[in-house]
């Protein structure tokens, strides 16, 4: 009888002090089997990743980010999360699981370059890590046939606190399109609009209650709607998110605590269409408060740009926010500013001007240093101007013009290149090579006598670029061209340094 006791109060004891875990792994690939890369993919888990971080209630030793990892990371991060489950559970403590994706998808599949995940695995993947409640966001085109393979509906709501005891179990599911639909990409926003209006969500725009949690019906139902009315005015039409609730409960799932791990507020002006809140360092959209949404936004301690729209008119403002109280925002603070166009997640959109959008071409200016074509002058100062495609596989042309000084000596080479590259992008680095063929003259002086010859040049191109915001990139590249000239036959190899700019 005295042991019962013991273990009805040892029970009751651990009950009380169970505690309720948050862990996440957050997943943006760029690129697939098929489709051209995406751009921003790898930055919405980035993002994303930010979010659960400041308000989200995840610890960074509870999440994992894997940007452009292959699928071997993804298996060792889900085995890492069913471990953690494992130990909790010994508590007993309860676990909230989330798993987020950003990439292509062709309706059957997640895409890891050329890795796949099909949709079931992936399901059973994700409840074999034995977590309570277990939330997916799919950001992928034809991502609602995850949904529709199993019969969409949604469940009784209910209620989970960042710091609840938990008694709830179950599943939820959300997806940025239909089954036959594409997930759209902006530039405008830098992101997907689905994972934008989700983020803009947790932070705050879908607070309706005011009460500083965002539940994750109260995202979800964010989300979809200005995912469906941003996209509504595309030529492809509008993209309409699904969901699946299988949970058991009461209440509902709070997502994101605007208060606990809150560290800073702004408060946005409200006689804007939208307003975007921006990282300048990084030129990065972090938030979106579109007409009608709550104006606060929760951020970390640090400077911003916001950029309001009104009338079709952009203006912006620069502004300081730290947590000693909400940092209002009066409309007198903006100026004057501009706009960009958009395009989607998987091919090409047509903007709502009904105009087509390309993707802007990179203008790079570099300089560096080249083995000259006389063997007695020291090595040439050199320029170059490259201009690329955006895309990591494309064409690009270049000029550049390389001066060689010496006593009693001179040499200058010009040359113009057509080329086509091929590259790989990884997270904010793209790796390329590149053949290239062209010509153009040679100078050369001796002793005050000067002859000039036609050149013709066949060069291989190898370069690194680093991204460093949506428009610009450090370049960092090597050449090795074989030069003809003069009834001569040379390997001039040059290193070039520079930056790159999207035009």
């Amino acid at each position: 009888m005295i042991a019962r006791a013991a273990f009805v109060v040892v029970l009751l004891v651990g009950s009380v002090r169970a505690e309720t875990h948050r862990i996440a792994i957050v997943v943006g690939h760029n690129t697939g089997d098929r489709e051209h890369p995406l751009r921003y993919a790898e930055e919405d888990a980035g993002k994303l990743a930010r979010a659960l971080l400041e308000v989200g209630g995840v610890g960074r030793d509870d999440l994992f980010l894997l940007q452009g990892k292959p699928l071997a990371r993804l298996h060792d991060a889900l085995n890492k999360v069913r471990d953690r489950v494992t130990e909790w559970h010994r508590q007993p403590d309860r676990v909230v699981f989330l798993f987020y994706y950003s990439g292509h998808s062709d309706g059957t599949a997640l895409e890891l370059a050329h890795e796949r995940v099909v949709f079931g695995e992936l399901r059973q993947l994700i409840t074999g890590t034995g977590a309570d409640v277990r939330v997916t966001v799919i950001d992928a085109c034809k991502s609602g046939a995850l949904v529709s393979a199993k019969g969409g509906e949604r469940g009784q709501p209910y209620h989970i606190r960042l710091d609840d005891d938990l008694l709830s179990h179950g599943e939820a599911l959300l997806t940025s399109s239909a089954a036959d639909e594409l997930a759209l990409e902006s530039s405008e926003i830098g992101a997907s609009y689905f994972t934008h209006h989700f983020i803009s969500g947790l932070r705050g725009a879908a607070d309706a209650s005011g009460d500083k949690l965002v539940t994750l019906y109260e995202a979800y139902r964010y989300a979809a709607a200005h995912t469906t009315s941003a996209t509504a005015e595309t030529t492809l039409g509008a993209q309409h998110p699904a969901y699946d609730y299988r949970l058991s409960g009461e209440g509902e799932l709070v997502l994101a605590d605007l208060q606990q791990n809150r560290t800073a507020w702004l408060v946005l002006p409200t006689g804007f269409e939208r307003v975007l809140v921006v990282q300048p360092l990084q030129d990065q959209v972090i938030a979106e408060v579109p007409s009608g949404a709550v104006p606060r936004i929760a951020v970390a301690p640090g400077r911003y740009a916001v950029r309001g729209r009104r009338n079709g008119s952009w203006y912006a403002a620069r502004v300081s926010v730290d947590a000693s109280a909400p940092r209002v925002i009066a409309e007198s603070e903006f100026v004057s500013a501009m706009s960009t166009p958009a395009d989607t997640k998987g091919r090409l959109e047509v903007s709502r001007e009904a105009s087509p959008t390309t993707t802007p071409p990179l203008l790079t200016a570099a300089i560096g240093m080249r083995r000259p074509f006389l063997e007695a002058l020291p090595a040439e100062l050199a320029v170059r101007l490259t201009l690329s495609s955006a895309r990591a596989t494309s064409w690009m042309f270049s000029g550049d013009v390389s001066v060689g000084p010496a006593i009693g000596a001179a040499e200058t080479l010009a040359l113009v290149l057509a080329g086509y590259r091929i590259g790989v992008d990884r997270g904010p680095a793209r790796l390329a090579i590149a053949i290239e063929a062209g010509g153009g003259w040679i100078e050369q002086s001796f002793d005050a006598r000067s002859r000039g010859s036609v050149a013709g040049a066949v060069a291989v191109w190898l370069g690194i670029d680093i991204r460093v915001s949506p428009r610009l990139a450090v370049e960092v590249a090597g050449q090795l061209p074989l030069v003809y000239a003069g009834g001569t036959f040379a390997l001039l190899p040059g290193t070039w340094v520079g930056i790159g700019m999207s035009l």
